[in-house]
């Protein structure tokens, strides 16, 4: 019977500082997805809060298709 692992405790936090400048928008995003939900990390584990923070500079030079920028929301 195999064993599945949980971490103990508090997993360690970190901050991440992302520079959206000439970036496009589909891919940062799922970037600081995994940031936000700890999927980069080794230990990961699905249900145990392990994720990191963002703080996104430059937000207004990200890189949008040209259809997507005539699309209302």
């Amino acid at each position: 019977m195999e064993k599945t692992y949980v971490i103990k405790g508090q997993a360690e936090s970190k901050w991440w500082l992302v520079d959206a400048k000439d970036q496009k928008l589909g891919r940062m995003t799922t970037k600081i997805a995994e940031l936000l939900l700890g999927k980069h990390k080794p230990d990961f584990t699905p249900g145990v809060l392990m994720g990191d923070s963002v703080i996104v500079i430059n937000a207004k030079d990200i890189k949008v298709n040209s259809t997507r920028e005539k699309e209302k929301i």
